[in-house]
């Protein structure tokens, strides 16, 4: 099992951190169809894909991607 860097933003404090999630958690709640843009871009980590999931869905959704 893969572990990331999930970038996260607290929504009480706005504060920006960074948590130790698990990749695959983290690919169970993903949207299909953005998760499905990012499959499409060939990512060589799951770091990367990670970070290009998070950045589609803060447009798609003007919110962070939480797990």
């Amino acid at each position: 099992m893969s572990r990331v860097m999930l970038n996260t933003v607290n929504p009480w404090t706005e504060k920006e951190t960074y948590v130790e999630v698990s990749f695959d958690a983290c690919v169970n709640l993903m949207e299909d169809d953005l998760r499905e843009k990012v499959v499409a871009m060939g990512l060589q980590t799951d770091q990367q894909f990670l970070d290009a999931y998070c950045e589609l869905h803060l447009e798609a959704f003007a919110q962070h991607f939480w797990i």
